[in-house]
Parts: C-alpha cells; structure tokens; sequence
C-alpha cells in the first residue's frame, strides 16, 4: 500500500515520459530549434578495460549513438582528478571519506549531469534504439524551460540512478552538490541501506520527490527492455550488492509471507504469556487457600 501511494504522490508532483510521446515526436521528425541537453554520454569503470560481460552492451551504446554523441568513459584515476580539481571542498569534506567506493561513483554522476550534462548510462545497460530520439523529444516537450533532467521510473518504486538525462547546471544536481549529498551522508547499519540512503536510487528518488521542478520521469516501458518502444536492456549489474542487499531484496519479495509468519508468533507468544499468566493466578490462589486453611486450623 506505501509503495503504490508513493508512486501516487511521484505521478501528481511529475511529469511522465511515455512512449505515446516519443513516437509522436518521432513522427513529427521536427528538429528542437535550440538543443538544450548536450549530445555526450558518460560511463564509468575502475580503468579503459571493458568487462566481458559488458562488452555487448557498452558496444550497443556506442554504435547506435556514434554518429549523435560524443562518448566519455570515466576511470576511477579520471574521476578522483576530477573531483579533487573541480570541487576541492567536496572532495577532501565528504568524496574521499565515503566508507564504500560505489557511493563516490554514485555521487560523481550526479557531478558529471551538473558539470557537464548529457546521458550517463550504467555499463551492464545497453542500447535497443539511438538515444537521440528520446533527447529530442525531451526538448520538443520542454515549453519554455531552459533547464531540464530525465530518470528511469523503476519497480517497485522510485526512480533509479543508473540511466540519467540531464542539461547542465540543473537546480536539482545543484541542490545535491551543495546542500543534500552532505546530509545524507550517515551510516544506516547495513551496505545496502547506507548505499541506497545516502547516495544510491533511494536518495535520488528521495531528492526527486522533494525537488520535483524541471523534473521528466521516463516511463518504465521505455527503460525495462521488455516493450517495444524501450530504448535500453539490461544484463547482470549491480557489482556492489553483498548478503546483505540479498536479505532485504528477500525480504521485499516475500514480504506477505513474513508478515503473516510475523503475526502468528506474535499470536504465540501472546498465547504463551496469557498463558503464564493464568499458571501463576492459579499458583497465587493457591497458596491464598493454603494460608486461610492454615490460620482456621490455628483457630481450632
């Protein structure tokens, strides 16, 4: 029921990116007059050497956009040099105190949409379709905005933090940078929790929520590879996820299940205490009865 409201609430503050859109804007075939989000799209890895498991994916996203975009992979080297250039504050206050190293790459491409703008995309996503067509029509629905940011709706709520759209220096990055990056910086226990809260698509989710101006949601049939009209699919990612992230990824998908296990030991143990109960009422009785007894035969 949280998780359905809260997609509630996202649908009435946002605006949805759907695929009736992107294939009017297609059919239209009209050029925006002024592009507004840079033709560049950003991807990171510890170093130049792609993952075999990626390869077919990172080789999807450049050649379906090789002709449209300027293409930029980040190394962990790129990045600290970067950070440490651009935003030496940040950088020696929170970037290199980070306990886990997914959470700096989760902050560098918010830093990356601010800076820079364009597409960052994860690498285990690839290309169905060139990005192009979903830019432009970004820009064909944009109004009078000069500013405008784009991320996936995903399941089973939220947005997620691993395909993002952005123009430069938009208020919500900025927001983040100077302001909300810093104060979710907490330890929440677990990896997982302290990822997912701190710097991961819960924060961003969180940050969209509250800051939703200049904000498109893109519809999941558009992002999941399972529809037609998706522009991306997806293969194994999520390189950061230990026991821990299982357990909670668990829990949500048997959550009836535990829920109900939950109340029928809460049941049992109520059972049990009413039960102990009962034995020493009974026991304190007793002993009552023993005593009247004992003063009547004093009596005698």
């Amino acid at each position: 029921m949280f998780f359905r409201s809260f997609n509630l609430n996202l649908s009435k503050n946002l605006r949805y990116v759907t695929s009736e859109l992107v294939e009017l804007s297609i059919k239209r075939n009209v050029s925006s007059t002024k592009p507004i989000i840079p033709r560049l799209i950003h991807q990171t890895w510890s170093n130049k050497t792609t993952p075999k498991g990626w390869l077919a994916t990172v080789q999807s996203v450049r050649t379906l956009n090789l002709e449209d975009f300027d293409y930029c992979l980040w190394t962990d080297e790129m990045m600290d040099s970067f950070m440490k250039e651009k935003y030496p504050q940040f950088y020696k206050n929170i970037f290199i105190k980070y306990r886990y190293k997914i959470q700096r790459v989760d902050t560098f491409r918010y830093f990356l949409m601010y800076h820079y703008g364009g597409i960052y995309i994860d690498m285990d996503i690839g290309c169905i379709r060139p990005l192009l067509h979903l830019i432009k029509a970004l820009e064909d629905n944009q109004e009078k905005e000069t500013v405008i940011a784009c991320f996936p709706e995903t399941k089973p709520l939220g947005v997620s933090n691993d395909f993002l759209i952005s123009t430069k220096n938009h208020p919500l990055f900025s927001r983040m940078i100077n302001k909300t990056l810093s104060f979710w910086n907490r330890n929440f226990i677990l990896k997982y929790l302290t990822v997912m809260l701190s710097t991961g698509s819960m924060f961003l989710t969180i940050q969209t929520y509250i800051y939703p101006k200049n904000v498109r949601i893109l519809q999941h049939d558009l992002y999941s590879g399972y529809s037609p009209s998706s522009f991306t699919w997806h293969t194994t990612g999520s390189t950061w996820h230990k026991t821990d992230g299982l357990i909670l990824l668990f829990i949500y998908n048997k959550r009836r299940m535990i829920l109900y296990l939950a109340l029928g030991l809460i049941i049992l143990w109520m059972l049990f205490c009413l039960k102990i109960l009962s034995i020493k009422r009974i026991s304190t009785i007793v002993q009552r009865l023993r005593k009247v007894c004992v003063r009547k035969n004093g009596i005698r």
